[in-house]
């Protein structure tokens, strides 16, 4: 377990990711306040159907490598540590420091790393829509990026028992080497 002290150090470093966390959900709010305040006024680019059809599916395609990315990188990023390699070679050219955070406060680190990158992923899906708003128009289109972005930065979201457990799951393979 983690000591009061530790735990007080890791809670003001999760107090950052959560102020984080909030503006980039804010940011999507804002995006929807926006793209009422520009209503019909979207610029007219004289896209044809087909062509705004294509790019949609290339932008929903973006999105959905985003939200896959977001999720891959946050899981390897926190569990790619714990994983030691094999062979003894591939052990000679990765050292213990650049497998495993060595305190907390690497620990604490690498975890927000992991979280802004996915919250930056989880965000570009409500992007797409912005830009997908302003060449056609559609608040459809606009509110499911959106949705589909809140959704990814709810799960997303920085959790403080998930870095305690890095840290505890740290402290334990520490004290069996």
């Amino acid at each position: 377990m983690l000591d009061p002290e530790e735990r007080q150090q890791l809670k003001r470093k999760m107090l950052v990711l959560k102020i984080l966390w909030g503006f980039f959900t804010v940011a999507l709010v804002a995006y929807v306040v926006v793209a009422h305040l520009i209503g019909n006024e979207t610029v007219i680019i004289g896209y044809s159907n087909t062509t705004l059809l294509i790019i949609k599916i290339v932008l929903a395609v973006a999105a959905f490598s985003a939200l896959v990315n977001a999720y891959f990188w946050r899981k390897s990023m926190l569990t790619a540590w714990q994983k030691r390699p094999k062979s003894g070679f591939i052990r000679q050219m990765f050292t213990m420091k650049t497998l495993a955070p060595t305190s907390s406060s690497d620990a604490a680190v690498k975890y927000a790393t992991a979280t802004r990158i996915s919250i930056a992923f989880a965000e570009s899906v409500g992007i797409y829509g912005l830009i997908l708003f302003i060449m056609s128009g559609e608040f459809v289109t606009l509110y499911s990026f959106i949705g589909v972005s809140a959704l990814a930065l709810f799960y997303l979201r920085p959790k403080f028992e998930d870095l305690e457990q890095l840290v505890i799951n740290m402290k334990r393979m520490e004290n069996s080497n």
